[in-house]
């Protein structure tokens, strides 16, 4: 499986070094699937775009805070409309807004909280083309009842060694380090 992890800029558009993207993405790589990160505030949405036709993702997760939710409205809206088959996630912070991604966007399911566990499982199942709906910490939209289903929370890992290094391998590291002499002429 294939899986796009993209970094939504919030309304003040900083850069920002993705982490939890980065640690997701050790959590894909280690279940044995591809991943790839786009972060927006360093490529612009057209990078997007052009990823997804070179990458052919199965998934594109989003990722950033509740403020990044116009802009994940936007593009998972242009992905639905030419890429329609491809599954739409959301994690992290950009979770609190869950009710209005899940009836206001194309975004399928909703992760929340950790996703070492439940995150693995998401991916077997959609590479089995398997229903997911029953994954714990998670939400999605059931059309057939017209409602917003959360499922009971995942339960938390309590021996952090499950949790795998971030993948920085996924990131052109330069692309956020702030020159030493930056650093010294005040810029930092």
């Amino acid at each position: 499986v294939n899986i796009l992890l993209v970094n939504v800029p919030s309304r003040k558009g900083a850069k920002e070094l993705t982490l939890g993207l980065l640690y997701v993405g050790g959590i894909i790589e280690r279940a044995g699937h591809k991943a790839k990160i786009v972060d927006i505030y360093t490529e612009g949405s057209e990078f997007l775009l052009r990823t997804i036709t070179e990458f052919k993702p199965d998934i594109v997760g989003f990722g950033g805070i509740a403020s990044s939710y116009g802009r994940t409205k936007e593009y998972s809206n242009k992905i639905k409309e030419g890429y329609p088959n491809i599954v739409q996630i959301v994690g992290g912070a950009l979770a609190s807004t869950y009710e209005l991604l899940l009836t206001k966007t194309k975004v399928d399911v909703i992760f929340h909280g950790e996703s070492e566990r439940n995150l693995p499982l998401f991916l077997e199942r959609i590479e089995k083309k398997e229903q997911y709906c029953d994954i714990p910490g998670i939400s999605y939209f059931n059309a057939l009842e017209n409602k917003i289903v959360k499922n009971l929370p995942v339960v938390q890992i309590s021996d952090i060694d499950e949790v795998p290094y971030p993948a920085y391998n996924l990131v052109d590291i330069n692309k956020y380090l702030i020159p030493v002499q930056a650093m010294l002429t005040g810029y930092a």
